[in-house]
């Protein structure tokens, strides 16, 4: 357990950090120095013009989710363990559905970046054509984006669905005396909440593509504030008495 909590939070701490860095995806996300504003339509499809469109793909903090799918599955793991999950098979199973969760996620947001793009370049140079290929492209992308997202969906609620069974299971089975402590379902209720949060955030981002600025600062927040709880309540009540 002290482990797993050492590493949470060390991974943390790398990845982000690494955001602030000066050319990196994060950095660029946050601090690009334009408005988050459409490029107008009117525009010709220039050099410049699509300089500013890929951009929309650079600059999103991919390193995100390489972090979640590794804290975030170690959070889920920590969760399980003190709900009272000690079967290894059932923890392999739990970590490997996170980690599918997270990198479904970084292929929605890349669909998400990619479609933007798409969509603006047809707008700029008026090809309506349903057959042209960017239109193609275009509803490909946004198929692929909304597959992985829900599947995300999917591969993180059965893990939930898993822990609070056999928190439930083991809280009936165990006396007044023995039974596990509130604190206990206050992390799992508290962590599935923000959990949801970031799928909510990325879920947004179809409809308001723009706000690199606003999506970052909401992750990193949920991020720090679902790492800040954790850790107060394991540290305080597991770590103690171990």
């Amino acid at each position: 357990m002290r482990f797993w909590v050492l590493a949470f939070f060390l991974l943390s701490f790398l990845f982000q950090g690494s955001v602030m860095l000066p050319g990196t995806a994060g950095y660029g996300a946050i601090f690009h120095d334009r408005e988050d504003d459409d490029v107008p339509f009117h525009m010709e499809w220039t050099d410049q013009v699509k300089t500013e469109l890929y951009k929309r793909i650079l600059y999103f903090n991919w390193l995100r989710f390489v972090e979640y799918s590794i804290s975030g599955t170690d959070v889920l793991l920590i969760i399980a363990v003190v709900s009272g999950i000690v079967d290894y098979e059932l923890l392999l199973a739990i970590g490997a559905l996170s980690f599918s969760c997270m990198i479904l996620g970084l292929i929605a947001e890349w669909s998400l970046r990619i479609h933007t793009v798409l969509y603006h370049q047809t707008q700029i140079t008026k090809k309506t054509d349903p057959h042209d290929l960017s239109s193609i492209m275009k509803r490909i992308t946004k198929y692929s984006f909304w597959t992985a997202h829900l599947l995300g969906w999917v591969c993180i609620i059965i893990p939930w669905h898993i822990i609070f069974q056999h928190y439930n299971a083991w809280y009936n089975q165990c006396g007044s005396e023995t039974k596990p402590p509130p604190f206990v379902i206050y992390i799992v209720w508290l962590e599935v909440l923000l959990f949801a949060a970031f799928g909510l955030v990325q879920a947004l981002q179809w409809w308001w593509p723009y706000k690199r600025r606003a999506a970052e600062v909401a992750y990193i927040a949920l991020s720090l504030s679902a790492k800040t709880i954790l850790g107060i309540f394991i540290s305080a009540n597991v770590l103690v008495q171990d």
